[in-house]
């Protein structure tokens, strides 16, 4: 399964002050991140950091103790049970599961989306969102997951979207007007209004824009 990169995970990299963001091999780049990557001056390169390869071998090495005497099953077990908690530290993010038609047809599995951190820049919003189908599987229209958490975020939308309120109470206010969302609703937005979405507790939405 291809990985895919998102601009979210290039502006990411900006922030903590990387200049190079290493993503698997043949990874989908979508035009957005290529985009980012060109704006704020980081290149994208298909393959495992070298420097991290050879710290988590170096970790790895450091706790695995070996004895000068020939290894008896229980300590072949220890070593083996050190380097899985090794591998375990160093795992990369989990991808979506998407399955794919010649036709067109794309299907991602709800229940293996990641949601990633979403900078607003305000350090203090805890927003996470997840883009769903890349610009070349789908052109004309963004989906995906967003959720919100204590936080308070405000946006001006550049396109009509369709909000559906998963699970949670979102707040909602326009022009000094305030709504309630919960789980089940469904908003419509159109395109260049300035809203803000505020939530007490976890609110997890669907959007297509």
């Amino acid at each position: 399964m291809k990985a895919l990169v998102t601009a979210s995970e290039v502006k990411k990299a900006s922030e903590n002050h990387e200049t190079i963001l290493y993503v698997a091999e043949n990874s989908i780049i979508t035009p957005a991140a290529k985009d980012s990557a060109k704006e704020l001056g980081i290149k994208i390169i298909a393959g495992s950091d070298p420097s991290h390869r050879q710290e988590n071998n170096s970790s790895c090495l450091s706790q695995v103790k070996i004895p000068s005497s020939h290894l008896d099953p229980a300590i072949l077990s220890q070593i083996v049970k050190e380097v899985i908690v090794c591998l375990k530290q160093s795992k990369q993010p989990l991808q979506s599961i998407k399955e794919a038609d010649p036709s067109g047809l794309r299907i991602v599995k709800g229940d293996s989306v990641v949601l990633e951190d979403f900078n607003t820049g305000n350090p203090k919003d805890n927003v996470k969102i997840k883009e769903l189908f890349t610009r070349k599987e789908c052109s004309t229209l963004s989906a995906g997951f967003i959720s919100f958490e204590k936080t308070s975020y405000s946006v001006t939308t550049k396109n009509d979207e369709i909000d559906y309120v998963i699970h949670g109470d979102l707040e909602c206010s326009v022009d000094n007007r305030n709504y309630c969302a919960q789980a089940g609703d469904i908003l419509l937005i159109p395109a260049h209004t300035q809203i803000t979405f505020t939530a007490s507790n976890p609110v997890k939405l669907f959007y297509v824009s």
